[in-house]
């Protein structure tokens, strides 16, 4: 899992120009046509639009050899965020972003909101920062898994068991805002002080949530049942 540190600034999305309403967006690389309208660029990469399709059509679509031309990632944006185009151009960046960091990658589906995922697929979450100019905001961009990847994922330990995952989710806003803080150094209670000295100067990301997990559940919801073994040894303290 990487790119959760990756700040997505306004150069990386400036020439994009998302439109309003759900729909698809595919970058692509290579010849042949991203299908429907193009929206702009991602550096070399041009990105196309689909009005109106939704997340079992992105799924489609990075499936290899369903288009012509090589994707390099395709970004649901449904109703619910629609009206944020500068949410799906982040997602679209941020998917960029991750296959120039790993070539081998395949089948990458993001999505600027909570998918429900088709059948044998799994969402997963990343905390990122959108910076625009003077203002940052730090966002959950979900990326789809098909199941064998995230089972592949699971036993090399780079992501906990489903029950777990299932169990962060419940505390997506609240690591956002916690991450927004450490950030920018506004610490102001308990919890935020004992979770900065956690992290130790680390950026809150997902991976860093995956490896104290049982700790940081503690700290957003110290009545309720750990995760499970503590994650922190083993395969999940290791970092991608």
């Amino acid at each position: 899992m990487t790119g959760e540190d990756v700040v997505i600034g306004w150069s990386a999305t400036a020439d994009l120009v998302v439109p309003l309403g759900p729909g698809v967006g595919v970058a692509m690389a290579g010849h042949g046509a991203p299908g429907g309208p193009g929206i702009g660029r991602i550096g070399h990469t041009r990105v196309g639009w689909l009005p109106g399709e939704d997340i079992d059509a992105a799924v489609r679509l990075a499936r290899p050899g369903a288009a012509r031309g090589a994707v390099v990632a395709v970004v649901a944006s449904p109703p619910e965020v629609s009206v944020h185009p500068d949410w799906t151009a982040a997602a679209l960046a941020l998917g960029v972003a991750f296959q120039a960091r790993d070539p081998q990658r395949r089948e990458l589906v993001m999505s600027a909101s909570a998918p429900v995922p088709p059948d044998r697929w799994v969402r997963v979450p990343h905390l990122v920062t959108i910076s625009t100019g003077a203002q940052s905001r730090d966002r959950v961009v979900w990326e789809l898994l098909p199941g064998r990847v995230a089972n592949e994922r699971t036993a090399a330990g780079l992501l906990p068991e489903a029950a777990v995952r299932a169990q962060i989710e419940q505390y997506l806003h609240a690591l956002l805002e916690l991450r927004a803080r450490l950030r920018t150094g506004q610490i102001t209670n308990t919890v935020e002080y004992d979770l900065a000295a956690l992290m130790r100067g680390e950026a809150l990301t997902m991976p860093a949530v995956y490896r104290h997990v049982n700790d940081i559940l503690a700290l957003l919801a110290p009545d309720a049942q750990l995760a499970g073994p503590d994650l922190r040894a083993g395969p999940h303290n290791r970092t991608t």
